[in-house]
């Protein structure tokens, strides 16, 4: 519900590509939690009438989502920044969202950066990778316990490959949407 108000609130359409993509284990708050921090970025970014595009694929064995924005882009010196806690371009910012970003997809096993040309209109865009669940063989099912009992206590989501992923992830942006 909270992109999809923000996104009212600010009247920035939102356009979810969401490509086949392999297994991943996260826990879902923090996923939310990133996706809804990068979304928030994109929509103080642009102005009424922008897009704000999520989408996913799958790289070199991992999972990668972006969040792309219609803003005025990020200039190169700001660039470096991003990410630094309490640094903030914004007049009411904390600077703790991109590092609370980057902390929750490192925590994930993730890595997060941004890629922008720094162009008004071009916007930006902010990218991180997961990594995709091992497959179901004994030695690598012992692995996967291991990461599961050390995310106990927390709500986990196991994104299931191919089309169910699609439609997993699907889920996760409609649930913050609607």
């Amino acid at each position: 519900p909270l992109i999809s108000a923000d996104a009212d609130e600010n009247r920035i359409n939102i356009n979810i590509n969401l490509a086949e993509v392999p297994d991943i284990l996260v826990d879902e708050k923090e996923i939310c939690q990133l996706i809804l921090n990068l979304a928030r970025n994109g929509f103080e970014a642009m102005a009424a009438g922008g897009e704000l595009s999520i989408g996913t694929y799958a790289e070199n064995g991992e999972v990668v989502l972006s969040v792309r924005d219609q803003g005025g882009g990020i200039a190169d010196d700001i660039l470096e920044k991003l990410g630094t806690p309490f640094f903030t371009t914004k007049d009411n910012g904390t600077g703790l969202g991109l590092a609370i970003s980057r902390r929750l997809c490192e925590a994930m096993g993730g890595r997060m950066w941004v890629e922008s040309l720094g162009i008004p209109g071009r916007g930006a865009t902010f990218l991180f990778t997961l990594r995709t669940s091992v497959p179901d063989t004994s030695a690598q099912a012992a692995s996967a316990n291991a990461a599961t009992t050390q995310l106990a206590g927390r709500q986990i989501l196991l994104l299931l490959g191919g089309r169910g992923a699609a439609l997993q992830w699907r889920s996760i942006a409609l649930q913050m949407e609607a």
